[in-house]
């Protein structure tokens, strides 16, 4: 267990969190017994073979899927044991997203994406930092512009500058690079590196990219539903080298 220094400085974390899909002959443990903590301020990547139980950790620790048993925090709140509704209300106040297929809405443009989660909840738009984030992203002249205005990789920095403009405790991409070239993918990547440096925000990103999983401060690996194994400060190089072990 990890020691209670730990655990405060956790944005999140997971104890004996198990997921298992179906039963009998198709019974499959997704995740098994994975206990885990996301350092608040850094940046970190988690790594595995297809199937190896990455997404499903993600969606859990999100609150996107139940567990099966286990138990996982956002903070020093106990996912499982809210309601369908407080769940819906943290997702919305204290999680950000980024996924692979920028997820925008094409009525509106850039900036009312951007803020589009915190005029669902009500709150009040912190335009000094909305405008602060646009302008690292170099978005500062595009806000006017919809979707369908702007490049791949403009349109998934609107969606990374929507993650953070709520300043959320933790945000969770799913393959952020995935649909991009590797150089507005590095791009990206730069930022969001920028991100927990600069702007003290918490990233945790699946990827099967060692190259985007070297931005990262440490990664952590998954096979067969279990943490096998972790990189600090990790490169290229060094991720290649623990995938190439997986299955041996």
């Amino acid at each position: 267990m990890s020691d209670v220094s730990e655990v405060h400085s956790a944005a999140a974390r997971a104890s004996s969190a198990t997921k298992i899909y179906g039963k009998g002959d198709t019974l499959v443990t997704a995740l098994d017994s994975v206990d885990i903590s996301f350092e608040a301020g850094k940046f970190s990547a988690i790594m595995g073979p297809s199937g190896s139980g990455k997404s499903t950790l993600m969606h859990c620790m999100a609150g996107l899927d139940n567990l099966s048993s286990g138990k996982v925090f956002i903070g020093d709140t106990d996912l499982t044991e809210l309601s369908e509704k407080e769940l819906t209300l943290l997702r919305r106040s204290n999680i950000g997203f980024i996924f692979q297929s920028f997820n925008l809405v094409p009525t509106l443009n850039a900036l009312e994406n951007i803020t589009l989660p915190i005029d669902l909840s009500g709150n009040k738009v912190d335009t000094d930092w909305v405008g602060q984030i646009t302008e690292v992203v170099n978005l500062s002249d595009r806000l006017k512009h919809k979707p369908n205005e702007l490049s791949g990789g403009q349109q998934q920095r609107v969606a990374v500058s929507r993650a953070l403009a709520s300043k959320p405790n933790i945000i969770f991409a799913d393959e952020p690079t995935g649909n991009l070239d590797s150089k507005t993918g590095n791009e990206i990547l730069d930022f969001m590196r920028l991100a927990t440096t600069d702007l003290n925000q918490t990233i945790v990103m699946v990827t099967h990219d060692p190259v985007a999983a070297s931005y990262s401060d440490r990664v952590i690996f998954l096979e067969d539903g279990r943490v096998v194994g972790e990189i600090i400060e990790p490169t290229a190089d060094s991720v290649i080298d623990q995938m190439r072990t997986f299955g041996s």
